[in-house]
């Protein structure tokens, strides 16, 4: 139908846009070979898959799946059963030390009300299916099912976004706070001050002011236009780039964001907008007393949500659920993974102590039994790459190799197998390697350029993302017996070990 229809979005396809069961009843009416070539495809993949997994599965190894929890707002599954999804709200992630503004990954969210009232039959179908070819799953960005991070789909960036569900500031609360409705509407409306407005465009004030603002009143204040009071709008623009950018500083510049007329969540950097560093320091207290009153209550909110959600998940099928729970991670969520048996991820080089003191890092002998442990993944550098580009980090963490002497530079093989073996030796349940760091273990198969055997980088796009391949044919792999027989001795001391429940 996409293909039909030119290639542009589905919202622009009229009636197949509309109504998308009739569009596939016309589909399969008007074009029978194509859909029939289709439909084969699709049942020869997974005839094929799932013939893999059984020869795996006959000979001692199990396959795991992955299961992204977002779908693209362009797939047939947001077209076809867009009742499940908002596609007014984009998810993404909030402002951290990697990314100022935060990010946009522009996926619908969820209408987690419209799938419980359908026993969230599609999460149950989606999972059915993967059950017939993996034996286990992870189950990317876990905090998804106690939390999104949403943002307006006018948006561009992470910035003016909450989090869903949670405890929202309602007018009333506000009020009771000592905020009638003129200071919430100061506090939820970006006010550009006419001195600031001069200081930031010169000149151009004037102009752009008459244009785009509206005075309040006969003061020397102004707000942004109401169809301007929006990302999308403001880059639209035909202004040059320091016009447009001093319009979207203003209309990110507010300390309350609204989610309708009478519901409120504070700004990411509130504390920083020019409208909460305007109140005198009683009414700043009182507001952020009100915040942490709700974030409190909403971490009950988000304990309550996660747990449901996971148990349907890990009840849909029989397959081992992994869970991805990294990032700021609420209180609530080690808790519940551990309540319902769901592994955590322990990524060696982040699994610290990050409130204390040179944030140590935690021995992989104290990790919950109940997670999987990995020195790296696909959306890092490997070991050899990780060491190369952090001196601080190979400094922190070379004197727990216990190897003595001086950090080297480069990872040494003898390093490298240290590190292996500290991973070997988790607690975990799961210990997992990339490829490339196994095939590390013999110097013989090193790459010049550790940065190459990297498989991706987050939030780029580039021809060197999920193009990595190993560097040899099976066949050679196998001819390799020194590297089988390190790697046999190196896991078997694991092997002999009693399992760990908790």
């Amino acid at each position: 139908l996409e293909h039909a229809n030119g290639g542009v979005a589905w919202e622009a396809w009229g009636d197949s846009a509309a109504d998308p069961a009739a569009a596939v009843r016309a589909c399969w009416a008007d074009r029978p070979q194509e859909c029939r070539f289709h439909a084969w495809v699709q049942y020869e993949a997974a005839v094929q898959l799932a013939s893999a997994a059984r020869a795996l599965e006959r000979i001692g190894v199990r396959l795991k799946g992955d299961l992204p929890i977002l779908m693209s707002s362009q797939s047939a599954d947001v077209w076809h059963e867009r009742r499940f999804f908002d596609s007014a709200m984009r998810a993404g992630a909030p402002p951290d030390m990697y990314s100022a503004h935060g990010q946009m990954w522009g996926f619908p969210v969820y209408d987690w009300r419209a799938m419980a009232d359908d026993a969230y039959g599609w999460w149950k179908g989606r999972l059915a299916q993967a059950a017939r070819f993996f034996h286990a799953f992870r189950i990317d960005h876990v905090l998804g099912f106690f939390r999104i991070w949403q943002v307006p789909a006018t948006e561009a960036n992470g910035l003016l976004g909450w989090f869903d569900p949670a405890e929202a500031c309602t007018r009333a609360d506000l009020a009771e706070a000592g905020f009638d409705d003129a200071a919430v509407r100061w506090l939820s409306v970006p006010h550009v001050r006419g001195d600031d407005l001069r200081a930031k465009l010169g000149a151009g004030a004037e102009r752009v002011a008459g244009r785009y603002l509206l005075r309040i009143g006969g003061e020397d204040l102004y707000n942004l236009r109401p169809e301007l009071d929006r990302e999308d709008a403001i880059r639209s623009l035909d202004e040059p780039d320091g016009i447009r950018e001093a319009l979207y500083r203003w209309h990110a510049d507010r300390a309350l964001l609204a989610a309708g007329p009478d519901r409120f969540f504070p700004s990411w950097h509130h504390e920083r907008s020019q409208a909460f560093l305007g109140l005198d320091d009683g009414r700043r207290q009182r507001l952020k007393d009100l915040f942490r009153e709700r974030r409190a209550a909403s971490e009950k909110v988000w304990e309550r949500r996660g747990r449901d959600l996971l148990a349907m998940v890990r009840d849909a099928s029989d397959m081992l659920v992994c869970a991805e729970d990294l990032g700021d991670v609420p209180d609530c969520v080690p808790r519940v993974l551990a309540d319902l048996g769901i592994l955590g991820l322990r990524i060696e080089r982040w699994a610290r102590e990050w409130k204390r003191p040179g944030s140590p890092f935690i021995p992989p002998a104290e990790y919950p039994a109940l997670t999987v442990c990995t020195p790296s993944v696909h959306d890092t550098s490997t070991l050899r790459g990780w060491w190369e580009e952090d001196r601080a980090e190979r400094e922190a963490y070379w004197p727990l190799l216990e190897l003595g002497g001086r950090c080297p530079d480069r990872l040494t093989g003898e390093a490298h197998a240290a590190i292996v073996e500290r991973c070997l030796g988790a607690r975990s349940r799961v210990c997992v390697f990339q490829l490339q760091e196994l095939l590390d273990l013999d110097p013989g198969l090193w790459s010049p350029d550790p940065r190459g055997d990297r498989i991706n980088v987050p939030g780029t796009v580039a021809d060197t993302n999920w193009t990595w391949r190993m560097p040899l044919a099976i066949e050679s792999l196998a001819g390799r017996a020194d590297l089988a027989n390190r790697l046999r001795a190196m896991v078997e001391g694991r092997r002999r070990r009693p399992v760990e429940v908790r």
